[in-house]
């Protein structure tokens, strides 16, 4: 049971809060690709990439994994009720 709760928590939680989780994502994201950059690592010799295609696509991520996650916990209910 306690599974089933985790998987709607979760899920409920990434809902509610989608848009400053896919903030702090492109944030973060961006900020190591800067480091990346200044060091030289492989691969991150690209320009930076736009930063409201970043958000858009991170908000994506965390509404689609939000509700995989509490329709997950839903079907768990139906089926073991």
């Amino acid at each position: 049971m306690i599974e089933i709760v985790t998987f709607i928590a979760f899920g409920t939680l990434a809902l509610g809060f989608d848009r400053p989780i896919a903030a702090a994502m492109s944030k973060l994201s961006i900020e190591l690709g800067e480091l990346c950059r200044r060091h030289g690592v492989w691969g991150t010799l690209s320009p930076p990439s736009d930063l409201q295609a970043s958000y858009r696509n991170f908000l994506f991520f965390v509404r689609f994994w939000g509700s995989v996650m509490a329709l997950q916990g839903m079907c768990l209910v139906l089926l073991t009720s």
